[in-house]
């Protein structure tokens, strides 16, 4: 199959290309016009597989007729009902198949034969059947689910269904649950309740391995249903695009994980899944209106009533027949607690699956997400009292902008346990500024994966694949450029003597840039997980990864307020690797669960990309104040390690239950090049909080519910010094910052509550209130938190 997919992409793109070279086109539409021929060669491709698939099943079904006895049917799920795909049906010569993507399965056996039904985070059912020579058994089995707590299954780790006590690396799963307990908008706001998360100024940092890079480039890479989901210039992520409505669940891996992903998963990665439509169509949607506080310093007030924001979601999700739809939206409008900073966007999201009816296991189609933004982002403040609250006038640019994704796919599984995976993604990010046209930008991707997954008899996983990405940027600030990545991953995960699990993967990349080969990555990763005892989890990995410079930290060149921002073209790649040693236990004595995860780690990078402020003067130039500013270099040789632990706990005690979950992270960030002894502290990595401790309890009584969220950070040990000094005479980039450094500098908490209220089964009220105790914190140099905020959220859902 995959010998037919090449020859029917190679001769049908050379079709298409040969139709457009004949035709004239306007430059500028050349790279969609590709992206659509991808997309109408999928089609064809569909027709041939099928074709061709249905000529295998012709053949297979003439040589099972000749067999004595078969059973079929379906695996369901006890509670939903709900068709379970990729369940194993094994009988007893230990020979077996997978359902397909309806739940069915047929499956040769003996007159009188016992078979076993297993399903990720389900209980094994075992069956004794006997069955007439040549008969075909019809045997529908519906599986009980396991504790939840101890049976979660993730994908991210092997790109396939795995329990999270049986993998490798630290990952910690979002459910939704914690989304519209706490109100949250956007998925930035959900991660930063996560231990060893922090996210500044829109940039994620896992364990310590980021600060702060003024808005370009990302060491933890996006994904949306397993495809990257960065901007193709400034390689950031977009976090109020994601559809919060239809979240299935959010799993994030601390560490290197580059092997399976690519560039940018250097620190770790967040996958973003979304949810499947449920065999009862569901209909739900939500209204939330809130309001920011006043802050405790009378002086930072600028506002003479409340600041608002309110949105509205929505969505229905349906089967019909063998297809799923899920149609959802968005609109939100937030005046924003900094004065001249405002946000309003509208986003539609539309998904769409088919299930084959002539071929079983074959299932093709499209995701695609549209949203408008209008906005106006905070950059700096004005001064450090009255205008901490204030933006500096000359940083202020309001965008109009545009985001567009479109995933078409086809997916086919074999009863043997194969699985074929075609996916791809065109991404569309358009920047204009209403008043600052200079910054106008457009960002088009087209990111292409096919992925084999092969199960093993003999308890072996193989997983394998190939991609490619073409990136074309056209902006002011950065001129055109051209990418396009190449790679090539595979990953082994083996069984022995059922305790122990081993995995070896390895990736290689090639990549270009404006049209010349760049940069050649070949990178390895391993892994081992051992179950000690019954709920004892050892486990112990090595990845390496790897991130490319984004256009934007290569090529910008401007000025924002009083900052210059410089190009650099002879930027390198971000290389490095992370390892960790890590412990799971779990409990679940009657009604309490529990779980403890406790994981050193150390991480090194090379060629680490920082921006650095000084007199940036080509060769051969007078000094000029137009090239004093920042500008990326590799200047950091580094090293993190540290420490992290978490614990949850889940009890019933009648009608009352409790969760709780904590955890608690630190770190020693270090630049291994650092030699100058006179600065105290100076070799501690720049905008980092060492030591960050989170925790969340949360009481549910009948239909009512309350929750506390707590977190502490320490302080901030090290910034870039020209934020602290004047750069001439007395001016200070930011005003007033060196005195509010020495004041301000401290460990903070925060501090939430939360109240639920279900008026029935499809009505609820959520009550929020954030930074209760009106702490006030710096987030970076020239921004502080926002002050206490009070939101109220009614739920509908039928």
């Amino acid at each position: 199959m995959l010998l037919l997919y090449k020859i029917i992409r190679k001769k049908a793109f050379k079709s298409e290309m040969k139709t457009i070279s004949n035709i004239q086109y306007p430059t500028s539409n050349i790279f969609l016009i590709v992206a659509l021929c991808y997309v109408r060669n999928y089609i064809r491709i569909l027709v041939a597989l099928k074709f061709g698939i249905v000529l295998l099943i012709t053949f297979i079904t003439c040589s099972l007729s000749a067999q004595n006895a078969y059973v079929k049917g379906t695996v369901s799920d006890s509670g939903s009902s709900e068709k379970l795909a990729g369940a194993s049906v094994v009988n007893s010569k230990k020979t077996g198949v997978v359902t397909d993507s309806k739940g069915e399965y047929l499956l040769k056996i003996t007159v009188t034969d016992t078979l076993t039904f297993s399903f990720l985070g389900y209980h094994e059912y075992v069956k004794t059947v006997n069955v007439k020579s040549n008969d075909t058994l019809v045997l529908n089995v519906v599986l009980k689910q396991k504790s939840e707590k101890l049976s979660e299954v993730v994908v991210s780790e092997g790109k396939y269904e795995q329990k999270i006590s049986e993998v490798t690396v630290s990952m910690n799963i979002i459910k939704p649950y914690l989304i519209e307990n706490n109100n949250e908008t956007n998925l930035e706001s959900v991660l930063t309740k996560i231990p060893g998360i922090e996210i500044m100024d829109g940039q994620p940092s896992i364990r310590g391995g980021s600060g702060y890079s003024y808005g370009a480039g990302s060491r933890v890479l996006l994904l949306l249903n397993d495809l990257p989901l960065l901007s193709a210039d400034a390689g950031d992520i977009k976090w109020n695009f994601l559809p919060l409505e239809n979240v299935a669940q959010i799993e994030i891996i601390k560490g290197a994980s580059s092997v399976l992903f690519g560039s940018s998963a250097l620190n770790g990665v967040v996958n973003f899944r979304t949810a499947f439509a449920k065999s009862v169509p569901e209909t739900k949607s939500s209204i939330i209106a809130g309001f920011y506080l006043k802050p405790e310093r009378k002086e930072l007030i600028w506002w003479e009533s409340p600041r608002f924001y309110y949105g509205i979601n929505c969505l229905h999700s349906q089967k019909i027949k063998n297809s799923d739809i899920i149609i959802s939206g968005d609109y939100f409008n937030d005046k924003g607690y900094r004065e001249n900073e405002y946000e309003k966007r509208a986003r539609f999201n539309l998904n769409y699956l088919h299930r084959d009816s002539g071929i079983k296991g074959l299932s093709y189609g499209v995701n695609s997400i549209l949203m408008n933004l209008d906005k106006i982002d905070f950059f700096i403040w004005q001064d450090a009292d009255s205008g901490a609250y204030k933006q500096n006038v000359d940083a202020i640019s309001e965008l109009s902008g545009v985001r567009l994704s479109v995933d078409p796919f086809i997916n086919y599984y074999t009863l043997n346990g194969i699985k074929h995976n075609l996916k791809s993604r065109y991404f569309y990010v358009n920047n204009s500024y209403k008043t600052d046209t200079g910054k106008n930008s457009t960002a088009q991707s087209l990111f292409i994966e096919y992925k084999f997954f092969k199960k093993f008899a003999n308890k072996l996983n193989l997983v394998t694949g190939f991609s490619e990405k073409i990136s074309n940027i056209k902006a002011e600030l950065y001129d055109n450029h051209q990418s396009n990545e190449l790679s090539f991953y595979a990953q082994l995960n083996k069984q022995f003597l059922s305790r122990l699990k081993i995995l070896f993967g390895f990736r290689v990349e090639q990549f270009f840039l404006d049209g010349k080969k760049e940069n050649f990555q070949p990178i390895f990763r391993s892994g081992l997980n051992y179950q000690l005892f019954e709920y004892t989890f050892l486990r112990a990995s090595f990845g390496q990864g790897y991130r490319y410079p984004s256009i934007a930290e290569k090529y910008t060149s401007v000025s924002v307020g009083s900052l210059n921002i410089l190009p650099n073209p002879d930027l390198k790649p971000e290389k490095g690797w992370s390892a960790e040693a890590a412990i799971m236990q779990n409990f679940e004595i009657n009604n309490l669960l529990m779980n403890f995860d406790i994981a050193v780690f150390v991480s090194r990078y090379r060629n680490m990309m920082e921006f650095k402020y000084d007199l940036h003067l080509p060769p051969g130039i007078s000094p000029s104040s137009e090239y004093l500013g920042f500008k990326a270099f590799n200047v950091n040789n580094t090293r993190i390690t540290g420490i992290d632990l978490s614990w949850k706990a889940s009890r019933n005690f009648g009608d009352l239950a409790v969760q709780f979950q904590t955890g608690y992270t630190t770190t020693k960030p270090i630049n291994m090049d650092y030699d100058n002894d006179s600065i105290k502290n100076g070799e501690i990595l720049k905008y980092r909080h060492l030591n960050i401790f989170k925790s969340d309890i949360e009481f549910a009584f009948n239909k009512v519910s309350f929750g506390v969220y707590f977190s502490h950070h320490s302080k901030m040990i090290n910034i870039d010094s020209v934020f602290l000094e004047p750069i001439i005479g007395t001016i200070m980039i930011l005003p007033g910052f060196d005195t509010y450094w020495e004041t301000y500098n401290k460990p903070f908490a925060i501090l939430d509550f939360r109240f639920v209220f279900k008026v029935s089964t499809i009505s609820t009220f959520t009550l929020n209130l954030k930074n209760a105790l009106n702490k006030e914190y710096m987030i970076r140099p020239g921004d502080i938190g926002p002050p206490r905020s009070l939101s109220l959220k009614y739920s509908l859902k039928i």
